[in-house]
């Protein structure tokens, strides 16, 4: 999910649109982050780039309520924004008990992961995974 910042050799960061077309999102000197919404109710899904002004957002966003469920993911590497991606991100969180349903779900109303929290997770799975 965390891709090196841009710089004059890593010159651009690529998108999937929503269209699942590749696309340039930001070049160097701009930031910027890809970007996967899931609404889990209706299982649509969006792609987009998310230029930043400061520096690219690396997040997960789950929300739920009792007539709707979304679980949103910015990311910065490149063509990150995958339906792959979501469902690796999606099982780590179910299988350490973050989430109550493997589509992710949750049991409170709100939840947020910061970057630092990502790193360790999905370090732990890299490393079980290639065990």
């Amino acid at each position: 999910m965390i891709g090196s910042p841009l710089t004059m050799q890593n010159r651009q960061l690529n998108c999937y649109s929503s269209k699942e077309k590749a696309e340039v999102c930001v070049e160097y000197p701009n930031q910027g982050s890809c970007a996967l919404g899931n609404t889990i109710t209706k299982n649509k899904f969006t792609r987009s780039c998310q230029p930043s002004r400061y520096q690219p957002e690396i997040s997960i966003r789950m929300y739920q309520d009792p007539s709707t469920a979304t679980f949103d993911i910015l990311c910065t590497q490149n063509l990150c924004n995958t339906q792959s991606t979501l469902n690796s991100i999606k099982d780590i969180l179910f299988r350490y008990n973050v989430t109550q349903t493997p589509d992710g779900r949750l049991t409170g109303s709100r939840f947020q992961v910061s970057a630092f929290l990502i790193l360790i997770m999905i370090s732990i799975a890299f490393f079980n995974y290639h065990k």
